[in-house]
């Protein structure tokens, strides 16, 4: 009888496992677009209508040595300048102090809606601010690295705190945006960054653009898609060029407590590699899940780095 039992509980069990997914999506038929993920109205979190990433087809990509996709002889200086426009804005070049606000009581108020008020630059400040002055002042802006503390998915979470900061929204409108933030990317150097590091140089709230943590916030910036033009044409190019060299730096020095294979880096190289659209609809499906997703996708630490391992090879950075 037990084993009578057992039997039918193994059978059950394996017809359950054996159903489509929650959301009722086949991953043996990819849909032609990704489906939006549903999240708590409460949590921020994905809930369990989250799609999976499909399995079970081969991805099509070759994996390659690090050097293959890295090239030494790029001409980025003169790569980013041919980004360049005549039209400039503003006469003031130091960008915006926010240590002023990070000394004062208002920085040891509970209400986080009242930092944050405390932080936008006042208007006539931000409109003569040069388009260079403002990308560090963004980069400074005290809430832009916490993308990562209220909300799982990490493309909502930055998005969130761009909208809460007037800066972000100047800097859309700047016609020099693109040139100004890839020339900001490319002074990033990981060797230099983690030699600060190592002799215990802490940059702290005043100044987490020089700080190692700034790779990951510029990557989820980036790949938020809030400048749609850096994934376009020449600047697309040079994007893409940029973060292979920023990845090979990586590997020339240890970062203690810094992932080089970061979530972050991998959500901003399957953006640049679903605008060069040379990918299968199986594969661009996969990249497409995972930045809606925005996050790892599964509970378990070992499905993560098995997904994760598909998106580095699809996204040819390493």
């Amino acid at each position: 009888m037990k084993k009578t039992l057992l039997l039918l509980f193994s059978l059950v069990f394996f017809i359950a496992c054996s159903k489509e997914d929650n959301n009722g999506i086949n991953w043996e038929e990819i849909p032609s677009n990704t489906p939006e993920v549903k999240e708590d109205p409460e949590t921020q979190e994905p809930t369990d209508e989250t799609p999976e990433i499909p399995v079970n087809e081969d991805d099509g990509e070759e994996p390659k040595d690090v050097e293959s996709y890295y090239n030494p002889n790029y001409d980025y200086d003169g790569a980013i300048e041919s980004l360049k426009v005549n039209e400039t804005v503003g006469t003031i070049n130091e960008p915006y102090s926010f240590a002023p606000i990070i000394d004062s009581d208002i920085w040891l108020i509970p209400n986080t809606d009242t930092r944050i008020a405390a932080c936008q630059v006042p208007e006539d400040i931000l409109k003569n601010l040069t388009t260079e002055a403002l990308v560090t002042t963004c980069l400074r802006y005290p809430w832009i690295h916490s993308y990562d503390l209220a909300f799982k998915n990490f493309i909502k979470g930055i998005r969130y705190y761009i909208d809460s900061f007037n800066g972000f929204k100047e800097l859309q409108s700047r016609p020099d945006a693109v040139y100004e933030l890839l020339k900001k990317l490319r002074e990033l150097d990981p060797v230099v960054i983690a030699e600060d590091y190592r002799k215990g140089i802490d940059y702290g709230l005043y100044y987490p653009d020089k700080s190692i943590f700034t790779f990951k916030t510029f990557d989820v910036l980036l790949a938020s898609n809030y400048f749609p033009q850096i994934f376009e044409g020449k600047a697309l190019e040079v994007l893409h060029e940029i973060i292979r060299w920023q990845y090979h730096q990586q590997m020339q020095c240890y970062i203690l407590d810094y992932d080089r294979r970061a979530v972050e880096t991998a959500l901003l190289g399957a953006q640049i590699r679903l605008h060069i659209n040379e990918l299968s609809e199986w594969n661009a499906t996969i990249l497409e899940t995972f930045i809606n997703i925005g996050y790892y996708f599964k509970d378990n630490e070992r499905e993560d780095d098995y997904y994760l391992n598909r998106i580095w090879n699809l996204i040819r950075i390493e």
